[in-house]
């Protein structure tokens, strides 16, 4: 039975609703699925330099796998390495409502205070340079996208992998800031 009192406009949203939500949530899928998919084969493929930057026992013989994570400010789309004691590794696509572009994006994130000294020489980097990379909890290594660089998100996120490898290198083994 037809509810008289639904709005014709409350009506017509949910007929289009039900008529496009497939498809919409189709096309979220393939777009997520693609976009792990390229982030896990970056990944792999410079897993071995970013084990042997990082020091003994930090990601060595890991696959990557899918991660995704949502905040009220965008979504994060990508690849993961299983957490390393306090220390957790992300590459992902990040799409933000508050910026024009999305970045292609690797981060090391702590759990607690540890490695304070590692987020020191980060922030220390970073003020230097005029551009901050690193928050509480987390070390940022991206790149901006623009609309002719999305497509080819994946390099630029390489590129962020060899950021990621050459502060890793320069401040010492991970070993050196997380205890196992």
């Amino acid at each position: 039975m037809v509810n008289s009192n639904e709005s014709e406009p409350q009506r017509q949203f949910f007929v289009v609703g039900v008529q496009t939500y497939l498809d919409v949530r189709d096309a979220i899928t393939e777009f997520e699925r693609q976009v792990k998919e390229r982030c896990i084969n970056v990944a792999q493929k410079r897993l071995a330099e970013i084990a042997n930057a990082s020091g003994t026992g930090f990601w060595q013989d890991l696959k990557p796998t899918d991660y995704e994570y949502t905040t009220k400010s965008g979504r994060r789309i990508g690849a993961k390495l299983p957490d390393s004691g306090a220390a957790r590794l992300r590459f992902c696509l990040e799409l933000r409502r508050d910026a024009v572009a999305p970045r292609a994006l690797v981060f090391l994130a702590r759990k607690g205070d540890v490695a304070a000294e590692l987020w020191a020489k980060k922030l220390a980097i970073d003020e230097q340079a005029g551009d901050l990379q690193c928050d509480d909890r987390h070390l940022y290594f991206g790149h901006d996208l623009s609309e002719e660089q999305i497509v080819q998100f994946d390099k630029y996120l390489n590129e962020s992998i060899s950021q990621f490898i050459k502060f890793v290198q320069q401040a010492g083994p991970l070993t050196n800031y997380f205890s196992e």
